[in-house]
Formats: C-alpha cells, structure tokens, sequence
C-alpha cells in the first residue's frame, strides 16, 4: 500500500508507483468476477441476454487505456512513492 511504499523510499530509496484498476473491460478481458462488463457487451453484439454478477458503484476502464499507463510507469518512475 501507499503508506509502505512511502516507508521503503524513505528508508531505502526505493521509488515506486501504486495502480488501482477497479473495472476493467475489453478484448482479452475474459476471467473473474469484474469481467462481467465485457462478456456482456460481447452478448449485447450476438443478441443474446446476460446479467453482470455484481452491482454497486465503480469505475470502468478500457484494456489498452489500463496496458498504456502500466507501461508508462515501467518506462519512467519517478522519485518517491507515487499513486497513479
């Protein structure tokens, strides 16, 4: 968690980056329970019915926008402890 990662920098100069995805849907996203957005667009395209196993609130985003921030924060970690 944020609280670690603040520790290992400050102790042992350790940069890193925190990533939450909550919800994320699109090709390739195809197993476990937040999975759900996408197998039901998938249906919505075939015609057929499905119903999503959760509800309540959250945030969608796509595959390639999560797989682009992923790599950005490979490439170029800053100094610290950051949450993206």
């Amino acid at each position: 968690n944020e609280g670690i990662a603040r520790v290992y920098y400050n102790e042992q100069g350790l940069s890193s980056v925190g990533l939450r995805p909550l919800t994320v849907y699109g090709v390739g996203r195809d197993q476990g329970l937040t999975s759900g957005p996408t197998t039901a667009m998938k249906a919505a395209v075939l015609g057929r019915q499905y119903s999503i196993a959760f509800g309540g609130k959250t945030d969608f985003q796509h595959v390639s926008d999560v797989a682009a921030i992923f790599v950005r924060c490979a490439d170029g970690v800053s100094s610290g402890s950051n949450d993206a």
